[in-house]
């Protein structure tokens, strides 16, 4: 397949847009998972307990999702579906601290 060369890359979300053209739409979902893994490895790492690392890594990703969802890199599905990553950690913190 052949892609229009691009033209003014000068701002990060043009550039994050041509990659995400380039890519078929994976660019902003590998992103997110990109920065669940690692947000969640690192906070794993410092001992802490593997769900608040989850609850931590799915709070940050979902305001991720967000953001790049204004500048549509990725669609409203993936933001649902972070929102969702967010939640079920939650119910696992209230459930084991009951």
């Amino acid at each position: 397949m052949t892609y229009p060369e691009p033209q003014n890359l000068t701002e990060i979300s043009t550039m994050m847009q041509y990659s995400n053209n380039v890519s078929d739409g994976m660019f902003g979902i590998g992103l997110i998972v990109s920065l669940y893994i690692i947000v969640f490895l690192y906070l794993k790492n410092k001992q802490f307990p593997a769900v608040s690392c989850a609850t931590s890594a799915g709070f940050i990703t979902a305001i991720t999702a967000i953001i790049l969802n204004l500048i549509d890199i990725i669609p409203m599905n993936a933001v649902f579906i972070t929102i969702v990553g967010v939640i079920l950690p939650i119910v696992g913190l209230y459930s084991f601290n009951r």
